[in-house]
């Protein structure tokens, strides 16, 4: 679930975060059950409003916060999948990716059950591997709800603005580079075998904890800050394997692919 830890170097901010997280309700929900229950009424890759209502009624989830789910809203501009999107699309929906994250990260279930549930949703062209455009995605979309959406729910709850949530997304573009080299390192897609075997690393593991991917945040900010080392350019990848694996993606460009058969 999501708050799985003692203590945070914000405590009090990280205890009205997992507050308003438990209030969603998620927590009583297993993640196969969330993620199937997302894509049910899906044909593509967003909810409507009636459709995003009719899965939080089925899931028993609490629509008291109805204004944190317009975070899900999405353009079609703005969609990572819009080459894969049908021409004659609705120019925005609740993106279903996204709060499939959420009830995986906030839901019940077993480490293996997680990376499981993640590697279905992000296996977008049904090549059942994530190569590294995929894995950035989801990497991207994880990081976005543990360090930007949750810390806002709390502050709509709160109806307050925390200087801690503000630091936490600041380090989202630099840990975004960091677990993708993490879970991908030299080689260039994953099979569901080695993307479970990835999460018994502690350090890749944190991404399934929303609390834990916070006070991960937290501390690399506090690292950055006393380096006196910009935010933007803050970077804990080793430099040596960092620019090994640059010069290597450099040679190919990775596109996202388009095939008849996609699985949503």
């Amino acid at each position: 679930m999501g708050c799985t830890f003692n203590r945070s170097p914000n405590e009090v901010e990280e205890k009205l975060i997992c507050s308003a997280e438990k209030s969603l309700s998620f927590h009583k929900k297993s993640c196969k059950e969330v993620t199937q229950r997302m894509h049910r009424y899906c044909t593509s890759f967003h909810l409507t409003k009636q459709q995003l209502d009719e899965t939080l009624k089925e899931l028993s989830i609490s629509q008291k916060h109805l204004s944190f789910f317009q975070l899900f809203l999405e353009n079609h501009e703005d969609c990572y999948f819009k080459f894969w999107l049908p021409e004659k699309t609705q120019d925005c929906g609740y993106s279903v990716k996204r709060l499939a994250v959420l009830g995986v990260l906030l839901s019940n279930g077993k480490v293996s059950e997680k990376a499981n549930c993640l590697f279905d949703l992000y296996d977008i062209d049904a090549s059942k591997t994530l190569d590294q455009q995929e894995l950035n995605i989801m990497v991207t979309d994880l990081l976005l709800v543990s360090l930007e959406y949750l810390p806002k729910l709390s502050e709509m709850v709160e109806q307050t603005q925390s200087p801690y949530n503000q630091k936490l997304f600041q380090m989202h573009n630099t840990l975004v580079e960091y677990f993708e080299f993490a879970l991908l390192g030299e080689e260039t897609s994953l099979n569901l075998d080695k993307f479970i075997e990835k999460f018994q690393d502690p350090e890749v593991r944190v991404l399934l904890s929303t609390s834990e991917t916070r006070k991960f945040a937290y501390q690399k900010y506090n690292e950055a800050l006393n380096a006196d080392i910009d935010d933007s350019e803050c970077n804990s990848l080793p430099l040596k394997s960092k620019k090994r694996i640059n010069k290597k993606r450099k040679s190919r460009k990775i596109k996202l692919r388009e095939r008849k058969s996609l699985k949503v």
